[in-house]
């Protein structure tokens, strides 16, 4: 059992174990066990899937809010870049407005960020 962080590449220790042993490294199984606060345990088979077993993107992606003025709502739609005048952060961010979650930025420097995710508003059912 290995604990990592994102971006560690498991197949990679393999190799380099087997390197540091003066031979190969093969990796013969690989399974995720858990991906931040979720865990294989607690998953279910597609055969048992249920509506209400569904979990909505807001609640498994936990980021902050933005929420924007009426003005900005058509640019945030065709993805304007946003800038230090709306939101200074180093993580990416949901943008509400009055119709919903609008889009996903993300941070790309220089108090600027980019639209990763449109939604089009009316909680991302568009």
């Amino acid at each position: 059992y290995v604990d990592v962080t994102k971006g560690y590449y498991v197949r990679s220790m393999a190799r380099d174990l087997g390197e540091l042993l003066n031979g190969y490294g093969i990796l013969k199984d690989l399974r995720r066990v858990r991906s931040g606060n979720y865990k294989i345990d607690d998953s279910i088979k597609l055969e048992d899937l249920t509506k209400d077993k569904v979990i909505s993107i807001f609640d498994f992606i936990r980021l902050d809010t933005l929420n924007v003025k009426d003005y900005l709502i058509p640019l945030v739609k065709n993805g304007i870049a946003l800038d230090e005048r709306q939101i200074i952060t180093d993580k990416p961010f949901y943008v509400n407005s009055k119709e919903g979650v609008l889009a996903i930025y993300e941070p790309v420097g220089n108090n600027k960020y980019k639209p990763m995710v449109l939604f089009g508003g009316k909680n991302g059912n568009n």
